[in-house]
């Protein structure tokens, strides 16, 4: 489970479903998935990863937080 989070597409994994997630949703995904990545929660093996993984995830989430930018994001991106 934590290798799949330290490989998945943070944009999509916070966002959801076609860009149908609300704020709230996108919040509360960040979180969840913050709490899977986060280098002091894995294992001393993954923490190199998990850096990677936790600054791709925290970026996503400032675009996707910002309506301006993720209005940006849903135009220019693919799902």
């Amino acid at each position: 489970m934590i290798q799949a989070a330290l490989c998945s597409n943070a944009y999509v994994g916070l966002e959801g479903h076609e860009g149908s997630a609300t704020e709230e949703d996108i919040k509360r995904a960040f979180h969840k998935q913050a709490k899977l990545i986060h280098p002091d929660s894995v294992k001393p093996e993954y923490i190199a990863r998990a850096e990677k993984a936790f600054q791709k995830l925290s970026t996503a989430y400032q675009v996707l937080k910002c309506r301006k930018q993720r209005a940006e994001y849903d135009r220019t991106s693919m799902y």
